[in-house]
C-alpha cells in the first residue's frame, strides 16, 4: 500500500477522477433538458428506469451521488439527477468522491496484479 503513499498518484486519480465526473456531467446536463432529451441522445436507457431514479433521489437526496462510481448504475443517477433537478452545486462533489474511490480502488487491483505477474 506504499502506492497510496505517492502524491503523484493521487494526482493522477484526481485527474482521472475529474475527467470522469465531466463524462458525468454530459449525463447530467443532458438530464435537465428533460426525460424525452435524454432517451433520445441515449437509447438503451429505459423512461421507467429514469422515472424510478427521480423517486429515488426524493426518497434518498444527493447523497445517492456517490454511487455514481458503479458502472451503468453511474449513468441511470447522473441522467436522473438532471431530470430530477439536482443542484450542480450539490452534483459535482458527490460524483467527484465516488469516482475518486473508484479510481483509487481501480490503481490498486492494478498494482497489486502487477506485482504478481513475473
Amino acid at each position: 500500500m506504499i502506492l497510496l503513499a505517492d502524491p503523484r498518484v493521487w494526482g493522477g486519480v484526481l485527474l482521472l477522477s475529474v475527467l470522469d465526473m465531466a463524462a458525468a456531467l454530459v449525463l447530467y446536463y443532458a438530464g435537465r433538458r428533460g426525460i424525452e432529451a435524454v432517451l433520445a441522445r441515449f437509447p438503451r436507457l429505459r423512461r421507467e428506469r429514469l422515472e424510478r431514479v427521480q423517486g429515488l433521489y426524493q426518497e434518498h437526496g444527493n447523497a445517492l451521488l456517490f454511487l455514481c462510481f458503479l458502472p451503468m448504475l453511474g449513468v441511470w443517477l447522473s441522467a436522473g439527477a438532471g431530470t430530477a433537478g439536482v443542484q450542480v452545486i450539490a452534483f459535482v462533489p458527490w460524483v467527484l468522491a465516488g469516482k475518486m474511490l473508484r479510481w483509487s480502488v481501480v490503481l490498486v487491483l492494478l498494482d497489486q496484479t502487477l506485482q504478481i505477474l513475473p
